[in-house]
């Protein structure tokens, strides 16, 4: 049966992420292969520019100007040509795109990546299930995740992606509580992945911000995924303008301290109104004052959206 995967939480509470996928056939698994993944079906096609209500459309110069990174998460991608004029037009320069599954779609992941590098986008890799944490599916991530990202890494030209981006959204809170055994479970695994993958790539991971609060054997959880990775998303959900810039000041500090930078996530919504995060003016506003807060600071690597079409239809 395949489990509720949750996206880019960020908080404790657990939400559907959609239809699950087809359960895959005995037969055909490898050992150690989690159960489906639980991924929305629709393909992305921004909503149409109107005045105001549902599918106010996609706005252009969305993020400060400023030499920031700006992210969005994209779970369904549609057309390429669509999806990387709408986040150009909104002044993002980052792109996490959804890569699960990657077998059998290493030639789309190709294109994406070259045709996004080209577009003045950095392209990222979005994959990751709770249970990557499991020393026991391994041989399924060997198969199924990194020879294919080793392939889609060897087509892509050297001038196009040095390093290619895996963008991790592993959520181990997702099935629960998070318990000590689960964070040692991923620390290893994000030691694993990085060692496994190499040079030719960056591994970037999806955290919530409160993982600052989480100890581990003496330990503060989020500095000890800092030292294994290149740079962090901390998840800053549900929190007002204020809440965001004080809740992310410890990472950001820990990031400096390793020569990393952590980015601040957002997630955008009607149910998010009463924090700022309901219309599209209070999104720009949002952005605009957590960046001028945070801007300059060491470690502050700028901001992304959660996720790029629930912002395309929020209001006027």
């Amino acid at each position: 049966m395949s489990p509720t995967v949750v996206r880019n939480t960020g908080s404790i509470p657990i939400q559907p992420a959609g239809p699950a996928s087809p359960p895959t056939s005995a037969s055909t698994m490898v050992p150690g292969e989690p159960a489906a993944v639980a991924r929305p079906a629709d393909s992305f096609v921004p909503a149409p520019p109107a005045t105001g209500g549902d599918g106010a459309g996609f706005p252009a110069s969305l993020f400060p100007a400023g030499n920031e990174r700006w992210g969005s998460w994209v779970w369904n991608p549609g057309p390429l040509d669509t999806l990387l004029t709408t986040l150009k037009s909104a002044g993002a320069n980052e792109l996490y795109l959804n890569a699960y599954p990657l077998l059998g779609r290493e030639s789309f992941l190709k294109e994406a990546v070259t045709r996004a590098s080209a577009s003045g986008l950095s392209p990222q890799l979005l994959m990751g299930s709770p249970e990557w944490i499991d020393p026991q599916t391994r041989p399924w991530l060997e198969q199924s995740i990194l020879a294919p990202l080793r392939e889609v890494r060897a087509a892509v030209p050297a001038a196009t992606a040095r390093r290619l981006v895996v963008h991790l959204d592993i959520e181990p809170h997702a099935t629960g509580s998070l318990t000590p055994e689960k964070m040692r479970g991923y620390l290893d695994t994000l030691s694993w992945l990085g060692e496994k993958l190499g040079p030719g790539f960056s591994l970037q991971v999806d955290i919530p911000a409160w993982y600052q609060g989480q100890m581990l054997d003496g330990k503060n959880l989020a500095d000890e995924i800092l030292k294994r990775v290149d740079s962090v998303t901390l998840m800053a959900y549900g929190r007002s303008a204020d809440q965001v810039i004080a809740e992310v000041g410890p990472t950001l500090a820990q990031a400096a301290k390793l020569g990393k930078q952590a980015l601040v996530a957002l997630e955008v919504g009607p149910q998010y109104q009463q924090v700022g995060l309901g219309t599209q003016p209070q999104v720009r506003q949002f952005l605009a004052r957590v960046d001028a807060a945070l801007s300059g600071r060491p470690g502050y690597g700028g901001c992304a959206l959660h996720d790029l079409e629930a912002m395309s239809h929020l209001p006027w």
